[in-house]
């Protein structure tokens, strides 16, 4: 068996917790009746998604923070500690700039587990945009992050922004670097370059039918283990990020 086969074995294991609802400290939990009407999904792929009846982004979002958070509850009954990944724009922060409260209370979670919480985001690095974004997550109850990486205005010798490999390629070199301090044991986005590195080869080709809006799990191929957990991205929200899907 793989090792994403087995890793997967065990998401499933656990995902049976999630549904149950047990454990789960999430402000505002999911109804039984949604979490009822919710599926994990895999067919011929990498990806396992969450199939929804009637519920919208919140839901979802709030279902796979469940899910997530009985997972590394579980991770940390065996004894494994280890630090979480956490995107900022479509992920803590909506587009709008209010607090996206599922993954907010999950980063809480975290600290609460002993977790180290380290944030990647493509936002350009200068002085003033990491004060001015410092202080933006402070007023939005997301503080004492282990790191705060932003991406410089050159990256590998190319301008940031100016497509998804470039910006793949640099959260990849953030986890990294995070990965010679800490295991990464989740990472949480709603961008697939958040979550693996492109250009995609051999099994995650078939990821590049996968539409923005889709979330769910999986354990990308050549990561550091992790489980990734893709959010919704919101309409719109590549173009104005600057960044090309595919």
């Amino acid at each position: 068996m793989l090792a994403h086969e087995v890793n997967f074995f065990f998401v499933m294991l656990s995902a049976i917790d999630a549904l149950g609802g047990r454990g789960v400290s999430t402000k505002k939990k999911v109804s039984d009746k949604t979490r009822q009407d919710m599926r994990f999904c895999a067919v011929e792929s990498p990806f396992c998604d969450v199939r929804v009846e009637g519920a919208g982004t919140v839901e979802k979002h709030q279902f796979l923070m469940s899910w997530l958070e009985c997972w590394l509850r579980f991770q940390t009954m065996r004894a494994v500690c280890g630090a979480v990944v956490f995107d900022i724009d479509g992920t803590l922060i909506d587009e709008a700039g209010r607090p996206n409260h599922s993954v907010v209370a999950l980063y809480k979670t975290c600290k609460e587990l002993n977790l180290q919480c380290c944030i990647v985001t493509a936002r350009p690095e200068t002085a003033k945009n990491r004060r001015n974004t410092a202080s933006m997550l402070r007023e939005n109850g997301i503080d004492d992050w282990e790191s705060l990486y932003m991406m410089p205005s050159v990256h590998d010798g190319q301008y940031r922004g100016v497509c998804v490999s470039v910006l793949s390629a640099y959260k990849r070199q953030c986890r990294d670097d995070i990965e010679t301090r800490h295991r990464i044991l989740a990472n949480i986005g709603d961008m697939w370059h958040d979550l693996m590195r492109f250009p995609l080869h051999g099994p995650m080709l078939s990821m590049k039918t996968r539409d923005l809006g889709e979330c769910g799990i999986f354990f990308p191929p050549m990561s550091h283990g992790e489980v990734a957990v893709k959010l919704m991205a919101e309409a719109g929200a590549v173009q104005e990020r600057g960044a090309k899907v595919w």
